[in-house]
């Protein structure tokens, strides 16, 4: 197995800070057609996305306890460029989900921010959470997410065919996962 390929220095290229009320109007700035909205958020959210259903998720985030963290990410130069959280944490087995994550203005996709966001999350899922397993969600025709999810560490553990049903047309989704002794043996403690 090879390491996960990390920027040359010892800083993330990107940090997480939790979701605010403040970031609310940016990220449904980001989503703009239905499509896009399920391909990102999958089947919670309506299109068209509103403060009401983010601020919801947003109160369910930062309960004690919560079983759903929401993050925004910046760059080292504090520039916002992303979103992603991390769902369906469960306590009792040490599980958890990655989920809607996405690089926002387009002048920040393709430059490996969203790969750099990914290993930002499993960090955090598997040092600060502990959980032992990490699953993630993917539409079967989002080759570019599943690429930089492999790269990350993820196998397809399976596919869900016809789930989703966007007007005319059904779409497939991929289950991939990473276990805990699988990220350890990626990327050093």
């Amino acid at each position: 197995m090879t390491r996960f390929e990390t920027h040359p220095s010892d800083q993330p290229i990107i940090h997480l800070k939790p979701f605010e009320k403040d970031d609310i109007d940016r990220l449904i700035g980001w989503v703009s057609t239905e499509e896009f909205l399920m391909i990102w958020a999958g089947p919670e959210y309506s299109y068209p996305l509103t403060k009401s259903q983010l601020e919801l998720s947003l109160l369910n985030a930062t309960k004690i306890n919560p079983n759903n963290y929401m993050f925004t990410a910046c760059t080292q130069n504090k520039d916002v460029i992303g979103h992603g959280e991390i769902m369906n944490y469960d306590r009792k087995n040490n599980s958890a989900t990655l989920a809607r994550i996405l690089i926002g203005p387009g002048e920040f996709r393709s430059k490996g921010l969203g790969f750099q966001l990914v290993l930002e999350l499993m960090k955090y899922s598997f040092r600060y959470l502990k959980v032992h397993r990490l699953t993630l969600n993917v539409f079967s025709f989002n080759d570019s997410a599943i690429k930089c999810y492999q790269k990350a560490g993820f196998k397809i553990e399976g596919k869900l065919k016809d789930v989703r049903k966007i007007k005319n047309e059904y779409w497939s989704n991929i289950v991939m996962t990473i276990l805990e002794d699988e990220y350890d043996g990626l990327h050093e403690k």
